[in-house]
């Protein structure tokens, strides 16, 4: 909504984007994006030598359409990460975008400490495709249930969730585990509290 980011010029926006970066709780880059897919990126420090433009969000941006939520490795840190974004319209059109890319591991880091759950029990999140987006065990992040668990243990997560919230029992690693759910409007994800019965 700023002038700096409808100008669509990063010398312009750039004060603004560091300063958002600087304020940020967990690890990111915020980035800034051309129509032709070529961004600049407050990691870097200016204009990098990639493209958005084989991204799968790409075409959302360029149809002035917010992306929230997508994974992705980023091309900028070669982390797991979230990404969140934004077109910037002027005179109508899609002149630019602001972005941000999350460090998936690290914001799983700061959820799990924050939520002081108690030693058998913790939190993570699916897409809904049953993609792990965060977990306390940074080794499940971006893989589906099924690879975690097998293809049975995947098909039972995706009959359960076709709901906005429940409970639901299952087994991993001949561990039985129950747990509560509720699906994100915003994000389309599945957040979930999980412990390991006795």
């Amino acid at each position: 909504m700023t002038s700096e980011a409808r100008s669509a010029r990063w010398d312009e926006v750039r004060p603004l984007l560091d300063r958002f970066a600087q304020n940020l709780p967990t690890a990111a880059t915020v980035w800034f994006m051309m129509p032709d897919g070529s961004y600049y990126s407050t990691a870097k420090g200016g204009l990098t030598d990639q493209s958005l433009r084989d991204r799968a969000y790409f075409p959302k941006l360029i149809a002035g359409q917010e992306v929230l939520g997508e994974l992705v490795i980023s091309k900028s840190t070669g982390q797991r990460s979230i990404i969140v974004a934004a077109p910037v319209f002027a005179s109508g059109k899609v002149v630019a975008a602001v972005g941000v890319s999350v460090d998936a591991v690290k914001l799983a880091g700061v959820v799990d400490s924050s939520m002081t759950l108690p030693e058998n029990a913790y939190f993570y999140a699916l897409d809904a495709n049953a993609k792990v987006t965060l977990h306390r065990y940074q080794a499940r992040t971006f893989k589906t249930v099924s690879e975690i668990g097998n293809e049975s243990l995947g098909d039972a997560f995706k009959k359960v969730m076709h709901k906005d919230r429940g409970g639901f029992n299952y087994s991993l690693n001949d561990k039985k585990m129950t747990s509560i759910f509720r699906k994100s409007e915003l994000l389309g994800w599945y957040f979930f509290i999980a412990r390991q019965c006795k």
